[in-house]
């Protein structure tokens, strides 16, 4: 089902080596649609927590709403990232540029000079070449260009976050199997005792 490295359920694989692999590896029609039907079993569990999670029955996930704070999203993902040592990642580079995502590349290279098993999956379909081509230049990173309709992050092969429940027309991500460890302002995460990354405005973000 899988081309490439690793066997992740919902992610075609393809090694950033050129343009012309990815071309074909995306191109590979039953692979393709084996991860399609891999897709859809992940988003029916996915869809069967959010409406749990909904109907008040809550226990084992965790929903934070962002709506549009694109910043607190990624700094509430960042600190998840710091306090794992095993890290997968299936991520989609339409909505990005290669300056929105500097922050995110520059935190995944101290993960992996900290030991941090990192695997990161591109889906690059409807990105941009600029971002295509920097996740190839990046040879010293565990990165691959892929197909994968689903984003999402697993840590440590226990917890897994996914989009959540749209809450009161705004956005959120779930976390499945485990509780994030506090980070509130004063706090330290969990086991490396490290600061939260940046400044996280804790008003602004709703954790339910």
């Amino acid at each position: 089902m899988i081309v490439g490295r690793g066997r992740i359920p919902g992610v075609e694989v393809g090694f950033a080596t050129g343009v012309g692999i990815v071309e074909r590896v995306l191109a590979h029609f039953p692979v393709r649609q084996q991860v399609w039907d891999a897709s859809l079993r992940l988003q029916v569990v996915r869809a069967r927590f959010c409406d749990e999670w909904l109907a008040g029955r809550r226990q084992g996930v965790e929903v934070e709403v962002f709506g549009r704070d694109s910043v607190g999203l990624r700094e509430w993902l960042h600190d998840l990232c710091w306090d794992c040592s095993e890290l997968t990642a299936v991520t989609s580079t339409q909505c990005q540029s290669v300056e929105s995502f500097a922050p995110s590349h520059k935190l995944n290279q101290v993960l992996v000079e900290r030991g941090v098993r990192m695997t990161s999956f591109f889906d690059v379909t409807g990105g941009t070449d600029a971002m295509t081509e920097f996740l190839i230049a990046a040879e010293e990173m565990p990165y691959h260009l892929a197909y994968g309709p689903i984003q999402l992050k697993v840590f440590d092969g226990e917890r897994v976050v996914l989009e959540g429940p749209v809450v009161d027309g705004q956005r959120s991500l779930m976390l499945i199997g485990g509780w994030r460890r506090s980070t509130r302002p004063g706090s330290t995460c969990g086991r490396c005792g490290r600061p939260p990354y940046g400044r996280v405005s804790w008003p602004s973000r709703r954790l339910i």
